[in-house]
C-alpha cells in the first residue's frame, strides 16, 4: 500500500478563502463564521447563523476525498454536534447532487477532539453544502470543519515520497 497524504485545502490554494463560507441561507456570511477561524475556543452555531447549512465556494473545482469535523465547547452554551448531515455539490449554486449522508453519528463532545469521514464517491466540484440535522431540536455547533483532496491545482500529488 502507498501512503497518501490527504491535503487541508487552505495548503493547497492559500487564495482560495475556505475561511468564509460564501453564504447561509443565501445571506452573506461573514462576521459571524467561526467555523474555520483558526481558534478552537471558538465556535459556528445555527443560532448565528439562523440556518443548519453552510456553502463553501472553493473556486475551482477539486476532487474532495475527506471532511473533518472538529468538536468545540458545546455542554457550556447547550449547544451539541451534530447527529447527522447532508453534502450536496453543486457548479452553479442552483442545481445540487446529494453525495453524502450520515445519520445517528456521535462526535466525540471532548474540547478540540475530530472525527474524519471519506467520501465514498469520487466528487469534483466548486461548491459544497453541508446541512446538518440537530439532536432532539437542540442547538447545534462545530469548532472546525476542514476539506481535504489528494489535488493540487490539477496535478496529483506524487505518493512515491
Amino acid at each position: 500500500f502507498v501512503k497518501v497524504k490527504l491535503n487541508f485545502i487552505d495548503q493547497l490554494y492559500p487564495d482560495i478563502s475556505m475561511s468564509s463560507p460564501v453564504s447561509v441561507n443565501g445571506f452573506p456570511f461573514i462576521r459571524n463564521n467561526k467555523i474555520n477561524d483558526g481558534r478552537l475556543n471558538t465556535i459556528w452555531s445555527n443560532i448565528v447563523a439562523h440556518n443548519n447549512s453552510l456553502i463553501f465556494d472553493t473556486k475551482l473545482n477539486f476532487s474532495l476525498e475527506m471532511y473533518r469535523l472538529v468538536a468545540g465547547h458545546f455542554k457550556l452554551n447547550e449547544i451539541n454536534p451534530p447527529q447527522g448531515w447532508t453534502v450536496s455539490t453543486s457548479n452553479d449554486l442552483i442545481n445540487w447532487t446529494e453525495v453524502d449522508r450520515r445519520v445517528d453519528i456521535e462526535l466525540p463532545s471532548i474540547f478540540g477532539s475530530y472525527t474524519d469521514f471519506h467520501m465514498s464517491t469520487n466528487v469534483d466540484e466548486r461548491y459544497y453544502k453541508f446541512v446538518f440535522n440537530s439532536p432532539s431540536g437542540k442547538n447545534i455547533g462545530l469548532s472546525r470543519l476542514q476539506l481535504f483532496s489528494r489535488q493540487s491545482l490539477g496535478n496529483k500529488i506524487d505518493t512515491t515520497k
